[in-house]
């Protein structure tokens, strides 16, 4: 075997091993939160950007906009108040615009 040949394995192999030390530090997946998870089985086929969503409501203080939303999905698709309740805990952590 030439030294051309056995020099590309060996970078070959260095690549390979540089790969799995990689993957084995990133750790597991990421779970979906469960908001985000009702949020794209209920809401997302209309409403496809919360954050565009949550601006109609950006004026309110939280408790008000929580309130609102509890008033408002029940009647919007989101009937199961474990799950409404999740899209709102969602909604208010990653999707308020700031003020």
């Amino acid at each position: 075997m030439s030294r051309t040949g056995s020099a590309f394995r060996a970078m070959l192999g260095l690549g390979a091993g540089a790969l799995v030390a990689l993957a084995a530090s990133a750790g597991p997946a990421r779970a979906q939160p469960a908001g985000e998870a009702a949020y794209q089985e209920l809401c997302a086929s209309c409403h496809r950007t919360p954050a565009r969503f949550m601006r109609r409501y950006q004026s309110m203080t939280s408790e008000a906009r929580r309130a609102e939303l509890e008033r408002f999905l029940p009647r919007h698709y989101a009937p199961d108040e474990a799950r409404r309740r999740a899209i709102i805990d969602w909604l208010e952590e990653r999707h308020v615009p700031a003020r």
